[in-house]
């Protein structure tokens, strides 16, 4: 939701559904430590960005005339530690969605099952809600379940590298919302339920 203001080992990270998928299945192994991470200068005078070499950049909003490389270095390794375990705890858990949308273009069937299988080998509790472009068959914040675990969602568009305004935020909140209905709905065994909110 675009009012939670939770930290997310990949809220404010890049990464392809590829290397997501190598990422879920080793569950995130070694992620946070100081021979896995990096951390780059984005710009002189500008941010710091890190990341995992092997799979993921994120932002830091560390900037460089507040902080010297090593100590952005520093906090990054203690940061990606600790959303690791956090991350982890969550997926194992099952008590909360995790959203995907591939960083240009929408995945491919052949990213989806990649991904799906992932997630199905490593934490079979987790549900996972892949974000798509409506179109005539699935208008903009329509939500189907595919399976107890898996979720397609619907919005109007992708900003991809547009400003921020180009964001359809209230959208992609009541496709969202939407999502959490549903699954709180088959996880209730509600199947009527989650039916009908598919069709809504």
């Amino acid at each position: 939701m675009f009012a939670d203001r939770h930290l997310g080992l990949l809220r404010w990270s890049g990464i392809s559904p590829h290397k997501l998928a190598l990422a879920i299945a080793a569950r995130f192994e070694g992620v946070g430590e100081p021979d896995h991470t990096y951390v780059k200068l984005g710009a002189p005078g500008g941010e710091y960005f890190a990341g995992d070499k092997r799979w993921f950049f994120m932002h830091t909003f560390l900037r460089s005339s507040e902080f010297s490389e090593e100590q952005a270095f520093r906090k990054a390794c203690q940061r990606l530690h600790y959303l690791r375990a956090k991350l982890l705890e969550d997926l194992e858990a099952g008590n909360k969605i995790f959203v995907y949308k591939k960083h240009r273009g929408e995945l491919t069937e052949a990213e989806l099952a990649e991904l799906l299988g992932a997630f199905q080998s490593a934490f079979p509790r987790a549900t996972l809600l892949v974000v798509r472009v409506g179109n005539s068959q699935h208008p903009p914040e329509h939500v189907e379940a595919i399976s107890p675990y898996l979720l397609l969602g619907y919005i109007d568009k992708f900003s991809d590298q547009l400003a921020a305004e180009y964001i359809s935020h209230d959208c992609w909140e009541r496709m969202c919302r939407r999502a959490w209905n549903i699954a709180g709905a088959i996880a209730r065994g509600d199947e009527a339920a989650s039916t009908t909110l598919c069709e809504a």
